[in-house]
């Protein structure tokens, strides 16, 4: 049965409810749960539950007896307080950033974020309303926060947007909103962790570095019971972690009810030659080794028509070596909204002064992979961005010559940017949704993608958790049969 008659189906037995229209407009209006405390023990790996809130006693030091350490042992209390902003700018970025891994995605910097929120991208207008978590420590007794002028240590912090649609997300649940509509269910507004219109992988719940993995995991959870409570407190329908780590899917499983998991399937290149023990690849001409014959000679062949029949050349730029005019002549954006306009499908998230702002926030992560006529002239290009950890993300492809150019879509977004990765030494190239049998055929292995998801609605969840039961089957099936035929 096709996925979409599963959900609906199951749907068909929901117990239908009236609820009333809930009209959201801006992040400052959430109810009741603007801020919460939530307490714990720093040295322990347990935490408990009490009443509104998450409570347990800590040993303090400086007692100068036994009787009276143990006093102090049941009267002092660490706090974790939640405080929800509704813009980024709200951050100080180099506390946001304190919490980043050398090996978190890019897209996670603050600067990211800003870029997208200060160009009217992700913004209220465009049904992104910003509500993001930070996760301070505080000191109290007797159950309340001390008062303070100090906010506490920043010790975790989420990007959360209160969306009305669903559109820039990459996990699909459109499917889920017109099931919910046909049983009588308001779907929007709904609450998603995520960095906006990018499927990439990587931490939802960013963690201050050194906590122990017992804390990590519950902190992780007491934030995905907030994030439950801030849903059913405002009426909004559900919470959505898209493009979650696996490890963030154990805690959230602990919450109360548990998050639904859901698995979905993306198509990587890992630089690792299966016949050299999994080391690296040397050439270009190494990774085409890998290929039988026919498909080795026709990549060849592709590639030929690029540089000796069209007469183009390929440029890899990164980070300082971009030319300022690059941003203020809105080249890249011109390539970014190209293909837009030539999709009847394409949608444009994305405008001129987010591609600007890059140039002195988000520079050096950059690389831009240009085609140029014999006059020098760009005709296409794409929009690119490395990690620390050595991983390549192609984003956004664009072609403005004035007429197509066959084969430079796959020249410009696989060929030339494989060569570029293992000439450089990294490690893996993610390109993104989309285009599936293209890269698999290119040699890009499938791969497992994950998000959690919370339906408020009884019913609703339980249609939702059967038809992810059944995807579940198919994507790990399919995954299984892709990788044994690319072996």
């Amino acid at each position: 049965m096709p996925w979409s008659r599963c959900l609906l189906t199951t749907l068909g037995f929901l117990q239908v409810i009236n609820l009333h229209a809930f009209f959201w407009h801006v992040c400052p209006h959430i109810q009741a749960v603007q801020q919460r405390h939530l307490s714990f023990d720093p040295h322990s790996s347990m935490l408990s539950r009490r009443r509104d809130s998450f409570s347990m006693m800590v040993t303090s030091t400086g007692g100068s007896s036994e009787k009276e350490a143990a006093t102090m042992e049941r009267e002092t209390q660490y706090f974790l307080t939640v405080k929800t902003h509704t813009n980024i700018s709200q951050i100080q970025a180099e506390e946001w950033n304190s919490l980043l891994r050398f090996e978190d995605s890019p897209f996670l910097q603050h600067e990211w974020f800003d870029c997208l929120e200060a160009s009217g991208c992700a913004v209220p207008a465009t049904g992104w309303n910003p509500c993001h978590l930070t996760i301070r420590m505080v000191t109290g007794r007797g159950g309340e926060v001390a008062e303070s002028d100090d906010p506490g240590e920043l010790v975790a912090a989420a990007p959360v947007y209160i969306k009305t649609h669903s559109m820039g997300e990459f996990i699909f649940d459109n499917e889920w909103a017109s099931a919910a509509y046909r049983s009588g269910l308001d779907y929007y507004p709904k609450v998603l962790v995520a960095v906006p219109f990018t499927p990439a992988s990587g931490a939802r719940l960013l963690l201050k570095r050194g906590l122990s993995q017992p804390m990590q995991r519950e902190i992780r959870r007491m934030v995905g019971g907030f994030l439950q409570d801030l849903a059913k407190s405002n009426g909004f329908s559900s919470v959505h972690v898209n493009f979650c780590e696996e490890e963030e899917i154990g805690a959230l499983q602990e919450a109360q009810p548990p998050y639904l998991h859901r698995t979905s399937m993306q198509f990587h290149w890992v630089n690792r030659n299966k016949d050299k023990d999994g080391l690296p690849y040397s050439s270009f001409d190494e990774y085409l080794s890998a290929f039988r014959s026919k498909r080795r000679i026709k990549i060849k062949k592709e590639r030929r028509s690029i540089y000796e029949d069209a007469g183009l050349t390929l440029q890899v730029l990164r980070g300082r070596d971009i030319p300022d005019s690059y941003f203020d002549s809105d080249l890249i954006f011109k390539l970014y909204v190209s293909t837009i306009d030539k999709l009847f499908y394409g949608r444009q998230y994305l405008n001129e002064a987010f591609f600007r702002l890059l140039k002195d926030k988000f520079r050096e992560p950059l690389c831009l992979v240009l085609a140029r006529d014999a006059g020098g002239e760009v005709v296409a290009g794409t929009f690119n961005v490395i990690s620390n950890d050595k991983r390549f993300y192609g984003r956004y492809w664009g072609c403005v010559a004035p007429e197509d150019i066959k084969n430079l879509h796959f020249e410009t977004c696989y060929y030339k940017s494989i060569e570029y990765c293992i000439e450089a030494g990294l490690a893996a190239m993610e390109p993104g949704a989309g285009n599936s049998d293209f890269k698999f055929m290119r040699g890009f292995e499938p791969v497992h993608v994950h998000s959690m998801h919370h339906l408020v609605h009884p019913g609703l969840r339980q249609a939702v958790d059967d038809f992810l039961q059944y995807e579940r089957r198919e994507v790990s099936g399919t995954v299984e049969y892709l990788s044994e035929k690319s072996a």
